[in-house]
């Protein structure tokens, strides 16, 4: 379940060439952690889980953003709006390239997860 959820979509250019920078932090509880062996109330387990969460999340992103750019060719998801508001005459000059653009587009992610509880532990105190 999650609590919290933020996100920040930046855009740069460099000349005609695009890169849009993408961060996005969860901040929640599991709602199980079933494996017993670990002690699931220590730090560093939490942060383990909180990294292995992070990976998953950022290649699922990428595998996602990677069909669309070089796949399909197609800038979906809204992005564009971003670079409509933070460029707007890249945008009004480009717009009708858009799906080029995006696929040549270079994409950065930052996934940022903070597990503050585990709704059921697996682990011992």
């Amino acid at each position: 379940m999650c609590l919290y959820r933020r996100r920040k979509i930046t855009t740069e250019l460099n000349g005609e060439h695009l890169t849009i920078n993408i961060s996005i932090g969860y901040t929640g509880r599991l709602s199980e952690d079933g494996y017993t062996k670990e002690n699931s109330i220590k730090e560093s387990y939490i942060k383990d889980a909180e990294r292995v969460a992070e990976d998953k999340v950022e290649q699922d992103v990428e595998k996602i953003i990677g069909k669309l750019q070089h796949d399909y060719k197609t800038g979906v998801a809204g992005l564009y709006r971003y670079v409509e508001n933070q460029h707007p005459k890249f945008w009004k000059k480009n717009k009708k390239k858009w799906d080029e653009i995006f696929s040549d587009a270079d994409i950065n992610y930052h996934i940022d997860i903070r597990i503050i509880d585990f709704g059921a532990k697996g682990g011992t105190k």
